[in-house]
């Protein structure tokens, strides 16, 4: 598993290279819930906001450190006044990290973008569902 706090820090540190003005962060974690969304913000109260991640992208062995960072940049991104869509500021600052090498879009990510070894996500699976116009595989499991 990756490090999320140590990552976190990383991300932050790209953001005040970048001069990004972000909310207070007051944790990060790995939400095992989340089955659409690859990251999520979620907002405490004034100006503090925690980050939820989905547990394959906490799994280093499914996805690569570059690929966690820029979904967490992008959570980071949504603590900025004015962030919370996915808008023309939103996506300003988003453009800033193309210089550190990391695409941080207004628009959800595949997973094929940010090159997942999807075969140890797939292994564990007991239901994969993929599109045939688009080839966006979908994984299910139960929990229980």
């Amino acid at each position: 598993m990756h490090d999320i706090n140590l990552l976190l820090k990383k991300a932050l540190s790209i953001c005040d290279k970048e001069n990004i003005p972000y909310g207070n962060i007051t944790g990060i974690s790995v939400n095992n819930r989340l089955s659409k969304a690859l990251g999520r913000c979620m907002r405490k109260g004034n100006n503090n906001y925690s980050i939820e991640l989905r547990n394959i992208i906490a799994d280093d062995t499914i996805t690569p450190e570059h690929g966690a960072l820029e979904i967490i940049l992008h959570e980071i991104i949504h603590t900025c006044k004015g962030c919370w869509n996915h808008g023309d500021l939103f996506n300003f600052y988003g453009a800033r990290f193309a210089k550190h090498g990391y695409s941080v879009q207004g628009s959800t990510k595949d997973m094929e973008s940010l090159n997942l070894n999807m075969g140890n996500y797939i292994k564990a699976a007991k239901y994969i569902c993929k599109c045939e116009k688009c080839g966006y595989i979908e994984v299910r499991q139960r929990k229980c």
